[in-house]
């Protein structure tokens, strides 16, 4: 297997994105035989041939997976470009039966996942699953964030801005936007966030944390529980997906910024504090209409994609729409905050940490 990967990264050559071979006119055509069964043949044309959506390809923009500066070239070819975002569409234009199928056509677009093992995954789906669970993945769930991921560039006018350091802004989403994202980020299609300057220190948006074996060799319970949360998010929303169309609940993502002039002087100040009540019983996240607050990390979601499972990991996970904010917002400073509105709660859990279960 090595030697084989040792030859595709031989056969190509990128122009700072994921390279890959691209495949041949018959392979094509034969794929585009099945993508009907997951996105139809009108949707498709579409998905390759988007003129409504305005690519915008730089430092202060998120650069969409579905981008037409998104490109590589073949080492026996390095004159032309050839669009990522096609090879994404034609590797997963088949039918997926198995969990190793689909690690193979991630691999085929997405050169940071060839280094990642994908046997967390192959071990929640195969032996922590039970068969019937197993079949829904594959005729019910997966089939849907496929679908849901290559609806990205009709679900976008444009790419959307980057909630830049010491700058206030806010972005809206719908929950569709929201779920292709993260449809888009479990199969690895978004390019390396590591080519922006700005958003370095939050690494990749992508769950490849969450499919790798752990050290002693297996899957930590509490990373197979993680996986259950993502699937039952997208499980619920395709039992939705008739009316996730015209859904009007939107998804805010707004930075704020303190300017020193505004900064209380805590030292010198002889301002009381206001009443404050205290409950020793409950959690955050079942108190309705509120606002909850967390301080754990500069970066959104602390460890939530790698192995991170405490109190800000976890509210990321059972509301996995605020992961949204891990790929539009650049860290916070010690004056700024962010505020996420509109995100729903789709899973329970018990326990805490390593003993973090789903429910």
């Amino acid at each position: 297997e090595k030697e084989k990967e040792k030859e595709k990264e031989e056969e190509e050559e990128s122009d700072g994105t994921d390279p890959y071979d691209a495949s041949t006119e018959e392979e094509e055509e034969d794929a585009l035989m099945t993508i009907d069964d997951i996105l139809g043949e009108n949707d498709l044309k579409k998905g390759m041939d988007t003129p409504s959506y305005k690519d915008i390809w730089d430092e202060v923009h998120l650069r969409m997976p579905c981008s037409e500066s998104y490109t590589y070239r073949l080492r026996t070819d390095k004159t032309n470009n050839l669009s990522r975002w096609a090879q994404i569409i034609s590797s997963l234009d088949q039918k997926f039966e198995s969990s190793f199928q689909l690690e193979e056509a991630i691999h085929a677009y997405c050169r940071r996942a060839r280094k990642s093992d994908f046997e967390g995954l192959h071990h929640f789906l195969n032996e922590i699953l039970t068969e019937s669970e197993n079949h829904r993945f594959f005729v019910q769930i997966l089939p849907f964030i496929i679908k849901t991921a290559l609806k990205l560039p009709d679900l976008f006018k444009e790419s959307p801005d980057l909630l830049l350091k010491q700058r206030q802004a806010q972005l809206t989403f719908t929950k569709l936007q929201v779920a292709s994202l993260l449809a888009n980020a479990f199969l690895c299609t978004f390019p390396p966030l590591s080519d922006y300057s700005s958003l370095q220190e939050g690494g990749e948006f992508d769950f490849l944390g969450w499919l790798r074996i752990g050290r002693r060799g297996s899957l930590p319970d509490y990373q197979a529980a993680k996986l259950h949360c993502l699937f039952h998010y997208f499980k619920t929303l395709s039992r939705r997906d008739k009316t996730l169309t015209t859904n009007e609940e939107l998804i805010k993502v707004e930075r704020h910024v303190l300017a020193p002039s505004d900064s209380p002087d805590w030292k010198e100040s002889k301002k009381l504090l206001s009443p404050l009540q205290a409950f020793d019983d409950g959690f955050i996240e079942d108190q309705p209409s509120s606002i909850q607050v967390d301080f754990a990390n500069r970066v959104l979601g602390g460890g939530v994609l790698s192995h991170g499972c405490l109190q800000e990991e976890i509210r990321f996970v059972i509301n996995p729409e605020l992961l949204v904010s891990r790929l539009v917002a650049c860290p916070m400073d010690d004056n700024e905050a962010v505020s996420i509105i509109g995100s729903e709660r789709f899973s329970n859990y018990t326990g805490f940490g390593h003993t973090f279960d789903f429910d």
